[in-house]
């Protein structure tokens, strides 16, 4: 009992202070700036930016639910409450919800921008305690999803680094707020490597849980997509094409998977693996 509330203590720990520093830190290098995410005569609608803001801020929440199950998950051993991890998890970005919100309320616009930044951190966290279900059971879930955000953490910095920074701009994350065609290369490249690295472990599920992260990220621009108005298609564009290109970029990350998993474990391994076929838990 002592080490599963060890577990999640830690798992709303480790969530909290990842969604704050995240948050904090995209604050700081202006990728999430609401206040100039909206054009100063139509600010009812506001203007692209605003969707993309909102991605960042569920991004940055469900990530941390996901690394906080990784890191903890373990600790909880195959008990079956070791779902309550997952669940303080998900609980633990609430402790960052004033620097989402904070910056929201702030913002010059026709309707409550923060109410809208309250909901993104709910969708972020439900999102990612979704997913840390299958990490608080499958290690091989929570490794790949830490991979993930690592990757989406260098992404960023990339950004932020090569950016001319302007007082009057959103920096913007092509991985998390303009997908195209080398962040969609570069995710596809490390689910091949992600799947060859399950097949090596034997992991149960390698195809599945190397694409953790194109998943989420579509999970995302689907789960805030309700947020925007329905009237500004300018708006409804941005999640609707970075849905439609994380979900291509999931199932060809996918095909990546299986073979890399063929590649590490030859045919016969592979054929006993399979993508839905358990492996050890470890």
């Amino acid at each position: 009992m002592w080490r599963l509330l060890g577990a999640v203590a830690l798992a709303g720990t480790v969530a909290a202070a990842v969604g704050s520093a995240q948050l904090w830190l995209a604050g700081w290098a202006g990728v999430y700036h609401p206040r100039l995410a909206f054009h100063p005569v139509d600010q009812w609608y506001g203007n692209p930016e605003w969707p993309r803001q909102l991605i960042v801020l569920a991004w940055c929440v469900s990530s941390a639910v996901l690394v906080g199950a990784a890191v903890a998950g373990p600790l909880a051993g195959r008990t079956r409450w070791r779902y309550v991890v997952a669940a303080a998890a998900a609980l633990g970005p609430a402790a960052a919800m004033r620097l989402a919100t904070g910056p929201a309320t702030r913002a010059s616009a026709g309707f409550d921008v923060g109410s809208d930044a309250f909901r993104a951190v709910v969708i972020g966290a439900v999102l990612g305690g979704l997913m840390a279900l299958a990490i608080v059971r499958w290690r091989g879930a929570g490794r790949s999803a830490v991979v993930w955000v690592g990757w989406i953490w260098c992404t960023a910095a990339v950004a932020v680094l090569s950016y001319e920074r302007r007082p009057d701009h959103i920096v913007p994350v092509p991985a998390l707020t303009d997908p195209g065609w080398w962040p969609v290369a570069a995710a596809v490249v490390v689910a091949a490597l992600l799947g060859w690295w399950a097949g090596r472990r034997a992991d149960p599920h390698p195809v599945w849980f190397a694409v953790v992260g194109p998943v989420m990220l579509l999970a995302v621009s689907v789960g805030v997509h309700p947020l925007l108005p329905g009237g500004d298609h300018r708006a409804v564009a941005v999640t609707q094409f970075s849905a439609v290109v994380w979900s291509l970029t999931a199932l060809a990350g996918a095909a990546s998977a299986a073979a890399g998993v063929h590649i590490a474990c030859g045919p016969g391994r592979t054929k006993r693996q399979g993508v839905g076929v358990r492996g050890r838990q470890g």
